[in-house]
């Protein structure tokens, strides 16, 4: 008998370990590492991460990996060293960063996904419209979409409101999808309320898993 339950032990504990992974996905860099470097300098790959604009705006420059006084930004990164910076501009372009996960997201299920965001007091750059410099630190938004391909932008997954805080604040949002996910892309827009494109930023850093949760209407 005690063989028996020492055997139904450790079949337990080597099934939830699966389970486990199951309902977790792990994004590659969640943190943004990488060599400090302005955007405008270089067009280098992000480490596990692939840019945007190289299809959605390739005249524009890519995204920043901070600290290191860029743009006369000097927040400290939250989690470990280096963090990502993505901007809107005045003409109507801004920055997105993409991923493929390493299983989908499936449709019609719940997830929890969570986010250290900041806007730095200055991130001052010239800006595209009167080509003078501007401070582009009006509040932006983070929005994050789900696709079948990189930068896919087929279905808007979750949204957080205007960042106006300096410091490192942690956002949470869920995501319900209807189709199935295999791409995930983190993409700064404009107010929803603003009539005009403007100058802003956000900082990211410290990305969670992508964890499945029972979804509200659940029975529990």
């Amino acid at each position: 008998m005690k063989g028996i339950i020492t055997f139904l032990m450790i079949t337990v504990i080597q099934v939830l370990p699966g389970y486990t992974q199951l309902d977790t996905i792990r994004l590659r860099n969640p943190s943004f590492e990488d060599t400090p470097r302005r955007g405008g300098d270089t067009r280098n790959v992000i480490k596990d991460w692939f840019d945007c604009g190289r299809i959605n705006f390739p005249m524009e420059s890519p995204p920043d990996i901070h600290p290191n006084g860029y743009w006369q930004n000097n927040i400290a990164a939250f989690d470990q060293n280096t963090y990502l910076g993505i901007v809107v501009r005045d003409n109507n372009t801004y920055e997105s960063v993409t991923q493929r996960l390493d299983s989908q997201l499936e449709a019609g299920k719940c997830y929890k996904f969570t986010v250290h965001l900041a806007r730095a007091p200055r991130y001052v750059s010239k800006s595209h419209i009167t080509h003078m410099d501007a401070n582009y630190t009006t509040p932006i938004v983070l929005r994050i979409w789900g696709g079948s391909g990189p930068c896919d932008d087929r279905e808007l997954l979750a949204q957080t409101d205007a960042v106006s805080n300096t410091n490192w604040q942690l956002y949470a949002l869920e995501f319900n999808p209807k189709l199935k996910i295999r791409f995930i892309t983190l993409e700064a827009y404009y107010k929803t309320s603003e009539q005009l494109p403007y100058n802003g930023h956000i900082l990211v850093d410290g990305c969670s898993d992508i964890i499945k949760i029972p979804c509200r209407n659940e029975e529990k």
